[in-house]
């Protein structure tokens, strides 16, 4: 049972756990996922494990991956959104169901993406 509590989010099983879980949702949503964590330390700490494990490598095999930045400009913060979107629209040139489909993008809540989506 993954148990999302402060004294987990420390916790290499925690975060490769929830990664495991991003990746297979990864796998079977079409387009577009979300996933809002609490804070950018998280976000960055959650980032930091799974470029270290392979993890981001093994999401960008399957969805362009955008990170909400800190305190992005906006016109730095519409390119991300700008990316996002463009990713969702179906691609017809896609050959198989293993090319990169759509995209996963990591914010935070009550950041800029929670604010302006």
């Amino acid at each position: 049972t993954l148990q999302a509590v402060f004294k987990n989010l420390e916790t290499f099983a925690f975060q490769d756990e929830l990664g495991s879980l991003v990746l297979r949702v990864c796998q079977v949503v079409p387009y577009g996922v979300l996933c809002f964590l609490p804070s950018y330390k998280v976000l960055d700490k959650l980032w930091n494990r799974w470029e270290s494990t392979g993890l981001k490598r093994k999401l960008e095999q399957k969805k362009i991956v955008i990170r909400e930045p800190r305190n992005s400009d906006k016109l730095n913060f519409e390119d991300q959104l700008n990316l996002f979107y463009e990713a969702l629209k179906p691609q017809p040139d896609r050959v198989n169901e293993t090319d990169t489909d759509g995209a996963v993008f990591f914010a935070v809540c009550r950041g800029k993406v929670s604010e302006g989506l």
